[in-house]
């Protein structure tokens, strides 16, 4: 079966169409046909009929060969015409040729019939491609948004559509307007520019085609445009092809990408945390200036190093579990806080977090954002300090609302006051610190508040337990930065030990400051007292037993010992009177004076005595404490027999009890009350307790000061109590009293447990010597600035047999031992006198007079006295009576 083909024939003859259709079939093909020799029916046929190939007769009785060919011009229609004729001559096959057909074969020579139109089949299939090439190009030149324009020489020879839309000017105005005044609308900064470059172009020099230009539309506005530009041949002759593309959106992008871009880097290069970007092995690859500012590396040193080098000991192990956690999960990691080396070795502390942006083909890395917090860490120090400060504070410390209502309170006031802190937040402060107040301290504390001004001050404040404290208080207003009272701070403490050791220490120098009045007071009675019991001892020698006036120089004698013994009590309290200490048991000193204690109280007195079983000694001088225990035994009797009737002689009621303690106390931190009079050690503890009326607190205060009694006129000396409390404190102990009104009164005695070992053994009482004549003549030297006592002394001694010289000062003394040309065989020298010292002088005489002894007299005792330089060297206390005097006198010669 052969080739299709539609053939239409124009041809009056059907034989001459029969021969085309056999020579067709001939050559392979297997046509479908038409044939039509009238117009008319060869624009049906074109109308109605689709076709491949026609041939035509040259002349026709109805028709011809350039008249079809013109109908089929005007049908538009594509297809291969081959004039088939019989007539020859070259001329009629130009003409055919002219007038549009394609070939031209001779019915004569049919033989080339098939290969012409196997030919012109060809020739068709390559124009319809090229058309539709054409059409395909011209379609996407027309449609494309890119405008097309061929320049030749001085005019656009060709603009599409997008290149009108684009321009604002029609292609029609496009291609009549010349070339220079399209140039015109080329912004001027880039004309020339454009100029030049279609020159090279033109010129076949290899340049870039693109470029980027601002040209104007025909509204007069600027727009941006791409253009390429290449050199081409345009129907023949040189021309310039360019492609423009409006990218004036892209640009204005562009131009706020680059200002934000521009916005961003400001922002990241001013910016005050540290901002970098590290790889994802760990090194620096960017840093922001911050860096500089806040550690003092540039960028060069930081970059490519690895960044957890510079990153504490002990913080670098969270970094860096931090950093790997975010590069292995791609997320942001946690905030984690750590401390920076600065370059100058200090340590800065810094909040970081960091973003894996790793995936991202413009960071391709970590970053990290960095905040400093070294002044936040060193607040938050300060503020743990502060807050640790304020908790473990001893004062107690309440912040309040502007209305005082409490929002804070230490563990200080939580103390102080029994309240917990949830109990007193929210209430008012009349619940805690200022409640009971006094009105006149409340009117002034409101006033000062009212001003918003510091007020202080001292009240009596009550515990939730119902006890009171004195507390010692400052309220200052805390204002801010706009002056603004915004809260109110309470800082006080519990004066109330401070107060009873103020009291105590008020009391002691009170005691000091009378002590040392009675010691000069008695050591100006001693020298009177000498005087007296001298003279009066003289007297009693030259009376009769039967003398009337006998009896009146005895009671001289009488009082003046009675004198004596009261100014040995005021030395005892002054702590001037000399003790005889040995190791002493209380508990068989109590057991032993428990009878005697009976007989002095009455029947109705019930007396306890309960010691310890293994009471600690005691280095105390027995008659001492037994003046003690007797004093207080006393005291508590008349306090008994006070409660029934307010006389001395009164009974006591029947439950009248008096009870004597003794026990061991160990102070490892001696309490508050006592800690000014003891230290820590151990202790034997003496009490005695009455149940009588008790004290009030004015006259507790008072009982230890000398002359106080609250005793009837001549019921007592004043100097029981005051003489307890010098015996007390000169053995090292304290004594306190506790009494209320109605509730008795009980005393504690606190006395050094005695280390046996270390105590000295008792000395041994002097032998009694009766004074006795010397068998010579002894000459003593008198040393005493009290002419009176001087005088009793030497008439004493001269009245005994001894030569006697008397000085009134020292000069007076080293004079008198020179003048007589004697040796002095004893000096009786007081301790202090005009001149110089009683030691002193002897040191002096007795570098002139080696065996003399020295008797030093003095109303002082003598525990300032240094005997170890004067060998033999006695003492002897003011007052004494003569034959006290003479003894020791001759003792001194005797040894």
């Amino acid at each position: 079966m052969g080739i299709p083909i539609r053939v239409l024939l124009i041809d009056d003859s059907e034989d001459d169409a029969a021969l085309l259709l056999h020579e067709l079939g001939r050559g392979g093909y297997d046509p479908t046909w038409e044939r039509v020799d009238t117009a008319p029916a060869l624009a049906a046929a074109l109308q109605h009929g689709q076709w491949d190939l026609i041939t035509c007769d040259w002349v026709m009785p109805q028709f011809s060969a350039p008249a079809a060919l013109a109908l089929i011009r005007q049908h538009g229609c594509d297809l291969p015409v081959i004039i088939v004729s019989g007539a020859v001559g070259e001329e009629i096959a130009v003409s055919a040729m002219r007038a549009g057909a394609h070939d031209y074969v001779s019915k004569h020579k049919l033989v080339r019939l098939v290969p012409a139109i196997e030919r012109e089949l060809r020739e068709v299939e390559v124009r319809r491609a090229r058309r539709q090439t054409e059409q395909a190009y011209r379609a996407v030149v027309e449609e494309s948004l890119q405008g097309l324009a061929i320049i030749q020489g001085s005019a656009m020879v060709f603009a599409n559509p997008a290149l009108a839309r684009i321009s604002g000017v029609s292609v029609a105005e496009l291609l009549q307007m010349p070339v220079a005044q399209m140039a015109e609308r080329i912004h001027p900064a880039e004309r020339a520019e454009v100029a030049r470059r279609m020159e090279l172009l033109l010129a076949g020099v290899p340049i870039p085609s693109r470029t980027e230009t601002r040209i104007a539309r025909k509204d007069g506005s600027l727009r941006w445009f791409e253009t390429h530009t290449s050199r081409i041949e345009y129907q023949g002759k040189p021309a310039l092809q360019v492609a423009f593309l409006d990218v004036t959106d892209r640009k204005r992008a562009e131009e706020a990408l680059q200002v934000s871009e521009r916005h961003f880097r400001a922002l990241i290069e001013g910016a005050l945390d540290l901002i970098g970007i590290l790889n994802p092995d760990g090194t620096v690859r960017y840093v922001n200036p911050a860096h500089t500012r806040l550690l003092g590396y540039s960028a060069e040193e930081l970059i490519g190093r690895r960044v957890f080098e510079l990153v504490h000991p002990e913080d670098r192990q969270a970094i860096v579990d931090a950093f790997l956690e975010g590069v292995g999960e791609g997320f942001t990691s946690r905030s984690v806080e750590f401390r920076f080396r600065h370059k100058d070795g200090s340590w800065k502390s810094f909040e970081g977090v960091g973003r894996n942006l790793i995936a991202d083909p413009v960071i391709a890395g970590v970053l990290v954002n960095s905040r400093d917090i070294t002044e936040r860490k060193q607040a938050e120090a300060d503020r743990a300090r502060l807050s640790a400060a304020v908790e473990q504070a001893a004062e107690f410390i309440v912040v309040t609302d502007p209305d005082g209502t409490i929002r804070y309170v230490n563990p200080a006031g939580e103390r102080l006051s029994g309240y917990s802190r949830d109990e007193l937040c929210g209430q008012s402060p009349a619940r805690f610190v200022f409640a009971p107040i006094e009105p006149e301290l409340r009117q002034n504390l409101r006033a000062a508040l009212a001003r918003a001004e510091v007020w202080s001050g001292c009240h009596v404040q009550q515990r939730k337990d119902g006890t009171s404290c004195e507390v010692e208080l400052t309220i200052s207003p805390v204002r801010d930065a706009s002056g603004q009272v915004i809260n109110y701070l309470a800082i006080g403490r519990d004066v109330t030990h401070e107060r009873q050791l103020e009291t105590q220490l008020r009391q002691a120098q009170r005691l000091e400051a009378i002590g040392r009045l009675a010691g000069g007071v008695a050591h100006d009675f001693n020298n009177q007292l000498t005087v007296i019991i001298g003279s009066a001892q003289f007297l009693l020698t030259g009376l009769a037993p039967d003398d009337p006036g006998r009896q009146h120089v005895e009671r001289i004698a009488e009082t003046a010992d009675h004198s004596a013994r009261l100014v040995r009590q005021l030395l005892t309290f002054s702590r001037q009177q000399p003790l005889e200490t040995r190791p002493l048991q209380l508990g068989n000193l109590l057991a032993e004076m428990a009878p005697v204690l009976r007989l002095l109280l009455s029947e109705q007195i019930s007396l306890q005595v309960s010691t310890l079983s293994e009471l600690w000694p005691v280095q105390a001088d027995r008659v001492q404490i037994e003046r003690v225990i007797i004093n207080l035994a006393v005291n508590a009797r008349d306090a008994l027999r006070s409660r029934a009737e307010p006389s001395a002689h009164a009974e006591a009621s029947p439950d009248a009890t008096i009870v004597i303690s003794a026990t061991n106390v160990q102070f490892e931190a001696v309490p508050p009350a006592l800690s000014e009079h003891l230290r820590p050690g151990a202790y034997v503890l003496l009490g005695v307790q009455d149940n009588g009326p008790g004290m009030e607190a004015a006259v507790r205060e008072r009982i230890f000061e000398p002359f106080f009694t609250t005793k009837d006129p001549g019921h007592g000396t004043g100097l029981g109590l005051a003489t307890v409390f010098g015996i007390i404190t000169q053995h090292g102990g304290h004594i306190t009293c506790t009494s209320e009104l109605g509730r008795g009164s009980t005393f504690h005695i606190y006395l050094p447990r005695g280390q046996i070992a270390d105590l000295p053994a008792p000395q041994p009482h002097a032998a009694q010597l009766r004074p006795r004549s010397p068998q010579e003549p002894r000459t003593v030297l008198i040393a005493e600035d009290e002419d009176s006592v001087r005088d009793v002394v030497r008439l004493a001694l001269e009245e005994s047999g001894y030569r006697v010289l008397v000085a009134h000062a020292a000069d007076d003394a080293v004079a008198a031992a020179s003048a007589n040309g004697v040796a002095v065989d004893v000096l009786i020298t007081d301790m202090v006198m005009p001149g110089g010292s009683g030691t002193k002088l002897a040191q002096r005489l007795s570098q002139h007079h080696p065996g003399m002894r020295v008797l030093f007299i003095s109303g002082y005792h003598n525990r300032a006295l240094d005997l170890s330089a004067l060998p033999g060297a006695r003492f002897l206390q003011k007052p004494f009576g003569l034959d006290q005097l003479l003894q020791a006198v001759e003792e001194l010669l005797a040894g």
